[in-house]
């Protein structure tokens, strides 16, 4: 299922350009006393939004190495040397804001769910019926039945019967069963899931509501024992619930030599596609076993 977060986070980044420079003269640079490899520096300087952040330059006035070529009184005017230093600094950082997700929005969405489960309940604006057993009606809306299941929506869309006379005869299912999964539709919740989901999961894979198929195999998984795998197993093999069908022979393998002695197991035999597949697992387990 799903879980709704409690804060929202949100980033930003800042880039703050700051710069500072320097001008510094030395005057009779030709004649400077350093020896070579010993150096002068400048007076420090900073920008003025970053006080404690300070640069100097260096030169070496004889060089860093003893080494011939032109003399600075040759190079420069007026034997002055002047330097230019511009500084550019980046300075980027990253700030996060979390909003909390506040009660009106938790609100917001319990209402939702709350709206859509009096407008079934209400039966206003409803445009089809569906007739369960007994000639038991619920009065749906084909729009917000179409929005959840694709083939509720291709049976309202194409010139079929129940589009025609704005009836679904689902004569055959039970009232309580139906009643789950429209207001499951409707609301995204089924209050009565987990003692019926063996009774809502065929209907959930009938219509191809997914989540609701999902839930009852999650709900069923939970279920699977000695005496009830067998049927369990059954079920999943016919309704294509391939979590719970995989779970299930996983169970029916490590336990196989007590299932297959409950009174529960014979119903297998009705089922020989299953039961190839079962033998399968079985024989695979067998030929592993042997190879250790």
């Amino acid at each position: 299922m799903d879980t709704n977060p409690t804060a929202d986070t949100y980033f930003y980044t800042i880039d703050k350009v700051y710069s500072c420079s320097c001008m510094w003269i030395i005057e009779n640079f030709s004649t400077r006393p350093e020896k070579n490899e010993e150096y002068i520096e400048s007076n420090s300087f900073s920008s003025e939004n970053i006080k404690d952040l300070k640069w100097k330059l260096y030169i070496y006035p004889n060089g860093m190495k003893s080494n011939g070529g032109s003399k600075a009184a040759d190079l420069l005017p007026d034997d002055k040397l002047t330097l230019y230093c511009q500084v550019t600094l980046h300075q980027t950082s990253t700030t996060n804001i979390v909003i909390p997700i506040t009660n009106s929005n938790k609100v917001c969405n319990c209402g939702l769910m709350k709206d859509f489960g009096c407008l079934l309940e209400s039966k206003e604006l409803s445009d089809v019926i569906l007739r369960a057993e007994n000639n038991k009606e619920i009065h749906a809306h084909k729009n917000i039945l179409s929005a959840r299941s694709s083939v509720l929506a291709a049976m309202f869309k194409n010139e079929m019967k129940e589009k025609k006379e704005n009836c679904v005869d689902l004569s055959h299912i039970k009232f309580e069963i139906l009643e789950q999964v429209i207001y499951y539709i409707y609301t995204d919740s089924c209050p009565k899931l987990i003692e019926m989901a063996d009774k809502i999961l065929p209907l959930a894979n009938m219509y191809d509501l997914e989540n609701l198929k999902i839930q009852c195999e999650k709900e069923l998984i939970t279920e699977v024992k000695i005496y009830t795998v067998t049927q369990i197993l059954i079920l999943a093999h016919i309704h294509s619930a391939n979590q719970l069908k995989e779970y299930s022979i996983k169970f029916f393998k490590i336990h196989a030599a007590d299932v297959v002695k409950t009174s529960e197991w014979k119903a297998m035999e009705s089922y020989p596609q299953l039961l190839m597949e079962i033998l399968s697992v079985l024989s695979s387990k067998e030929i592993n076993s042997d190879d250790e």
